[in-house]
């Protein structure tokens, strides 16, 4: 299995009167690869018109180019391979066609280009790639030729002049890509968020470090609860000494219960004010008379 691993290279061809906003394009991709990445993007700007994202070890590089010298309008590079700035072992499978296909999807639902090149580069991809890549564009009449056309211009000859530049590198077209359709509306919630399937390892984890609270078991006081708990035993033995006490030395053996303390502050007040209203006096005249 060969560990080498190759960028691929979308060249999205425009007409002369296609505006593009190039400096929005790179904006939205940063602000995306941030937020993916959480930050882990190093970014480097070449002149304008000239990009390079890296992430670990991938590199996603965005290139505006004037390529009007081929009788074409202007040029969008887009390409995704392996990053120079690690050590790490290129994987077999990196998935770089794929991410930089996407990439190039997105672009064409917003413009309309009237051609898109693909090649495949070995190696990360730099500035001195990318301007072999806009000499090696066919040379066409005014009037830009369907992308058919344009594929068949592409001779043995250009293919050894784009890698002249760029050392060993070996750069394999691959599958053209189709003709460009008129821009279609893509729904932004055409598939629902739905949440992951749990994974039984991943429900493992969670269990040692979440352990499930016992059945019945109360959660322990604050510090805050306990000093008011003991202040309202405090107020109880003033108000009534052999009740408060009592609850008071529960509290100290038991742990402190704001649900027993609450009630017995309201038992003992509702028996306070009976005493004084007309009628405990009326019952409390009543019992001496007895007595």
């Amino acid at each position: 299995m060969s560990s080498v691993a190759f960028s691929t290279i979308a060249q999205l061809l425009f007409a002369d009167d296609t505006t593009l906003d190039f400096a929005r394009i790179v904006a939205e991709l940063d602000k995306v690869l941030s937020r993916l990445q959480e930050g882990r993007v190093e970014i480097a700007f070449d002149c304008d018109d000239l990009v390079t994202f890296d992430m670990g070890s991938t590199r996603i590089v965005l290139a505006w180019s004037d390529a009007r010298s081929h009788s074409l309008g202007d040029c969008l590079t887009v390409s995704v391979g392996p990053s120079p700035l690690t050590d790490e072992a290129p994987a077999a499978r990196t998935g770089h066609d794929v991410l930089c296909s996407r990439l190039v999807e997105r672009v064409q639902t917003r413009f309309n280009p009237v051609a898109v090149l693909w090649c495949q580069v070995e190696g990360p991809i730099d500035a001195e790639v990318i301007d072999a890549m806009i000499e090696a564009l066919p040379e066409q009449a005014v009037g830009l030729p369907p992308v058919d056309s344009i594929l068949d211009g592409l001779s043995r000859a250009d293919l050894q002049r784009a890698t002249k530049h760029a050392g060993k590198r070996l750069i394999k077209p691959t599958t053209p890509a189709p003709k460009p359709r008129p821009p279609v509306v893509i729904a932004a919630n055409d598939q629902p968020d739905l949440p992951q399937a749990r994974s039984a390892e991943l429900a493992g984890v969670r269990q040692a470090l979440y352990p499930a609270a016992e059945i019945g078991q109360n959660a322990p006081y604050s510090t805050q609860m306990r000093l008011a708990v003991h202040c309202l035993n405090a107020t109880l033995i003033l108000v009534y000494a052999p009740l408060g006490a009592a609850v008071m030395t529960y509290s100290v053996l038991r742990g402190e219960n704001m649900a027993l303390t609450a009630r017995l502050m309201a038992v003992t007040g509702t028996m306070f004010a009976l005493a004084h209203s007309p009628v405990g006096q009326t019952v409390a005249a009543m019992a001496r008379s007895i007595g």
